[in-house]
């Protein structure tokens, strides 16, 4: 593909599927953005065919979007298979879970419920406030903001404290920025995994560049894990990668799918499990699109087996509501400008590849 049509190609996909004045050209767009997906992987790579077992597993859910009947029985059953069939040491839920409920507080505790029933007592879910819905987390699953250390690996985990009412539109106060840099800092020599519900690449909220910077002058930050663009794609920056889990709904793509996250002493690795294709719909099956983190030998020292899961060396930010503030829509422009230097600095990037066919290419996937 030519550099100048891979340009525009890259800067319309993603540009355009955020900026708001596109109106009603925005399912278009969004089928465009949906080229620059993972793809199968036929044959799948060799370091996706491991025979060692990983040191432990977790699953990833993102964009349940959870609004009618319908969605509770498709993402029950997704779940009760997680816990049945791969039986991981925990859940990262990132974001954009549960609509039903008549005030904020009941819609976390329905989904609160909703886990329990799903996953039972021995799998713990690793709840991520989203964009939407995030009024009564603080009631129901206390701090947004918290670290721990799991197999010698170090999870930092935030969501947005201010939002607008426009897309992206949100930040964090200083005094959370300040306590993040200080997560970054005293993370040792453990590989760090950032988790928010908004990507940091491309960079979706007004906070997004000061989050890069901490990712990006934090020489073990390996990976910054989130959903909220409802698709399955993956980009490098320096040495961390910004993986997105793609939406359980229909309507964006017509593949429900999660992703189950291996960790091994020298590397992460990511495989889709997708719903099958053919009636009746209810049954998820591992694919052959695979993503990979490889971490640097002096990163494997304290790495460890994991038998049950623990948040060792927890901290957190004293939990808080959610703030609405229409102020910041005026910040809008922030985030298109923003997004399109993304845009063209991934294409030019990419169009220097040797192998351009997939835009969202990261390590040797």
């Amino acid at each position: 593909m030519k550099p100048s049509v891979l340009l525009f190609a890259a800067f319309v996909s993603i540009f355009a599927l955020y900026a708001q004045e596109f109106g009603d050209s925005r399912n278009a767009i969004t089928e465009l953005a949906k080229k620059y997906e993972l793809r199968e992987q036929t044959p799948p790579p060799e370091w996706s065919q491991r025979k060692d077992t990983p040191l432990f597993q977790i699953a990833w859910v993102a964009d349940m979007h959870v609004e009618n009947q319908d969605d509770v029985e498709r993402n029950a059953a997704l779940l009760c298979q997680i816990r049945t069939a791969i039986h991981p040491l925990a859940v990262v839920i990132c974001g954009d879970s549960w609509g039903r409920g008549i005030s904020p507080v009941e819609r976390q505790r329905n989904f609160k419920d909703f886990l329990k029933k799903c996953l039972g007592d021995g799998i713990p879910a690793i709840v991520i406030p989203g964009d939407n819905w995030p009024q009564g987390y603080d009631e129901v699953f206390g701090a947004n903001k918290f670290s721990f250390t799991l197999g010698g690996f170090r999870f930092i985990c935030a969501a947005m404290d201010v939002a607008g009412s426009k897309n992206g539109c949100s930040i964090f106060y200083e005094d959370t920025m300040k306590w993040l840099e200080n997560q970054f800092a005293s993370a040792g020599n453990a590989p760090v995994v950032y988790i928010q519900h908004e990507p940091v690449e491309p960079p979706l909220t007004l906070s997004s560049p000061e989050i890069a910077n901490l990712l990006d002058s934090t020489p073990n930050a390996i990976l910054a894990l989130a959903g909220h663009v409802h698709l399955d794609l993956a980009f490098s920056r320096k040495h961390w990668q910004q993986w997105i889990c793609p939406t359980t709904m229909t309507t964006i793509r017509p593949t429900p799918a999660f992703k189950v996250l291996s960790f091994y002493n020298d590397a992460v690795i990511c495989q889709n499990w997708e719903r099958e294709s053919l009636p009746p719909y209810k049954k998820y099956l591992p694919a052959n699109k695979f993503l990979i983190a490889r971490i640097p030998k002096e990163l494997q020292t304290g790495i460890h087996k994991v038998a049950k899961f623990s948040m060792d060396d927890f901290q957190a930010m004293p939990p808080r509501p959610f703030v609405s503030d229409p102020t910041l829509d005026a910040r809008q422009t922030e985030i298109t400008r923003r997004t399109m230097q993304f845009a063209i600095q991934h294409a030019l990037k990419t169009s220097r590849s040797p192998n351009t066919k997939n835009a969202t290419k990261t390590d040797d996937n």
